[in-house]
């Protein structure tokens, strides 16, 4: 069971994962933690981070890193709003569970559960 329940955002035309190649980043106000990650035949979480969204996910569109991963699949994303004092736990409980490709940064915290993605 999660110790923090987190609404993760999906589109809400369609209810879908925002693609994030088709996402207007300028007009995300959140602050939180978010995820990227690719479709295909082997889904994997690409990246866990956290700060304001609309900067860290046009960071990431620029970035080859995250997007030569487009040729495994489509690029999706989701975030949630977070308490600033709480992202580190979180991010550490969902690096620690998904094992991204590309996280860099482990914070050093005490792990925050919360609830999944459904997969």
């Amino acid at each position: 069971m999660a110790d923090l329940y987190v609404n993760w955002q999906k589109n809400p035309v369609d209810g879908s994962w925002f693609k994030l190649r088709r996402l207007d980043c300028e007009c995300l106000t959140e602050s939180g933690i978010y995820l990227i990650w690719h479709s295909g035949v082997d889904p994997r979480v690409i990246l866990v981070g956290q700060g304001i969204l609309s900067i860290r996910l046009s960071e990431h569109l620029q970035s080859l890193t995250i997007t030569r991963y487009e040729a495994k699949g489509h690029l999706f994303t989701t975030w949630a709003e977070v308490d600033k004092q709480l992202r580190d736990g979180v991010e550490r409980y969902l690096i620690d569970t998904y094992n991204p490709l590309e996280n860099i940064r482990k914070p050093n915290a005490h792990p925050l559960g919360v609830n999944l993605l459904a997969r």
